[in-house]
């Protein structure tokens, strides 16, 4: 029996259902791929995005092979496919030292965001962003400490450099 285990993640914010996120497993990527498919089109069907009969002929998605971005507006929903083996399932002694079982070195990097409002007197939009961009060079705006509004979080394989992108937690 393989220990490998393909999760298709999905986290939604919209403005109508607000924040979502599921985790559903699968034992073949195929079909984790078709349940991404499916549950992509229920929501584009939902907020009444024209799809046409190919993903990528929708303007508001990106796609990957194994993952989906839509976004509309404020509406911001993720797919993303990855492959899980259990933290406990361990190779046994027959195992090859190339066993896809075989724990490896990873960094891993969490970027969390903070944020504060701070009033800027300015002639247009430009130069309120010019002013407080200064400011806080300057030290006069400081951000205090505060609980973070969003996280991401990244991989990155030590040995051959692969990353996987950034996503939310």
């Amino acid at each position: 029996m393989s220990a490998v285990n393909y999760l298709l993640l999905f986290t939604g914010m919209s403005d109508q259902g607000g924040h979502e996120a599921t985790v559903r497993s699968f034992m073949e990527l195929p079909a984790a791929r078709l349940a991404m498919i499916e549950s992509y089109q229920q929501i584009t069907a939902a907020l009444n995005i024209p799809a046409g009969p190919h993903i990528s002929d929708n303007r508001y998605a990106t796609l990957d092979e194994n993952s989906i971005r839509l976004e509309r507006g404020s509406d911001i929903f993720r797919w993303e496919i990855i492959k899980s083996i259990p933290e406990d399932f361990g190779p046994d002694r027959s195992s090859s030292a190339d066993s896809p079982s075989r724990l490896r070195k990873y960094t891993v990097t969490i970027e969390e965001h903070i944020a504060q409002e701070f009033p800027v007197k300015a002639y247009d939009l430009s130069h309120a962003l010019e002013t407080a961009e200064a400011a806080c060079k300057q030290g006069k705006f400081v951000i205090l400490p505060s609980a973070p509004i969003t996280r991401l979080i990244m991989a990155r394989h030590n040995k051959t450099g692969k990353t996987t992108g950034w996503r939310e937690f």
